[in-house]
């Protein structure tokens, strides 16, 4: 029994806590030998082909022809759940996913299971179930305590899964399905925020800049004193009383900054480098100091 049957939450009624190997057949990969490995042939099931929620042709190896006949118990068939068996989570996802329903009978490396449900649970369901907290528990609570986490075959079969009705299972799956594809276009369209963003500040200036955004208030005071009278002439192609000068009539001063090498501090002048200028903010996460100036007493 799992070592999570202690913490089990209350399942709906009709529903029921299972263990894996009553819901599944559960094989691990045979391990194959390296001179066994070929240019093409069968496809071998890695552990590099296992990714989250996706079947990756990497890193490809290839077994002879004969092997589907000599392992046939290790045949993997299109639409198989498959698991990585060592290091099956990182940053609390699981390696699980799907031999692609389009790929060649594989036949199953070590380090890697398959998980065929019977026929009283649904594949995606099992799929949907595996990535969810409650699996990822179960998965931590039994990997073993070494430098590469290794979960093992006999571990896995003892995972408690939640078993519903086989009609109420279809309506869950279809139910995640609406729900995902929610969430996928909510994350594409939150995904394209900053740019609109950025193209709405940019709209925004152009407006100000063209005299846009204060056409009202001008209509309003026709009396204003124009801009000319602080430079000079009007310019063409900008609102009435608005001129077009340069910017060193507009500043105090404009000085650049030294390149004068200095040794910084933890405390004194605060040194503004280039790292410091962001877009409309100051940022100080590693701001520099470099030594107060002496006093000359008299």
């Amino acid at each position: 029994m799992s070592e999570m049957s202690e913490e089990l939450i209350e399942l709906p009624e009709g529903w029921e806590w299972v263990q894996a190997e009553n819901l599944c057949q559960i094989t691990s990969g045979y391990a194959f030998k390296s001179s066994d490995f070929c240019e093409e042939g069968i496809p071998a099931i890695k552990i590099a082909n296992i990714s989250y929620g996706k079947f990756l042709w990497k890193q490809q190896e290839y077994l002879p022809k004969e092997f589907l006949e000599k392992y046939w118990e290790f045949q993997v068939l299109p639409k198989t759940l498959l698991i990585a068996l060592t290091r099956p989570i990182t940053n609390n996802t699981v390696k699980v996913c799907f031999y692609p329903e389009d790929a060649p009978i594989g036949l199953l490396n070590q380090r890697v299971a398959l998980i065929k449900p019977y026929n009283i649970y649904s594949q995606k369901l099992l799929l949907f179930f595996s990535q969810s907290d409650f699996f990822i528990n179960q998965i931590n609570t039994n990997l073993s305590e070494t430098l590469q986490p290794n979960l093992s075959p006999q571990s896995l079969k003892q995972f408690l899964i939640p078993l519903p009705p086989l009609n109420e299972q279809k309506r869950i799956v279809a139910k995640i399905e609406e729900l995902n594809d929610r969430t996928q276009r909510a994350k594409e369209a939150l995904d394209s925020i900053p740019q609109l963003c950025d193209r709405f500040r940019q709209s925004v200036l152009a407006a100000a800049f063209r005299g846009d955004l204060t056409a009202d208030w001008r209509e309003q005071n026709p009396d204003v004193e124009p801009a000319s009278v602080l430079v000079g002439e009007s310019s063409n192609n900008l609102p009435y009383t608005w001129y077009f000068t340069s910017v060193g009539n507009l500043i105090d001063s404009l000085k650049y900054g030294t390149s004068q090498k200095c040794s910084y501090k933890v405390e004194g002048v605060p040194v503004l480098r280039i790292p410091n200028i962001g877009s409309g903010v100051i940022d100080h996460s590693d701001l520099k100091y470099a030594e107060l100036p002496k006093k000359e007493f008299k």
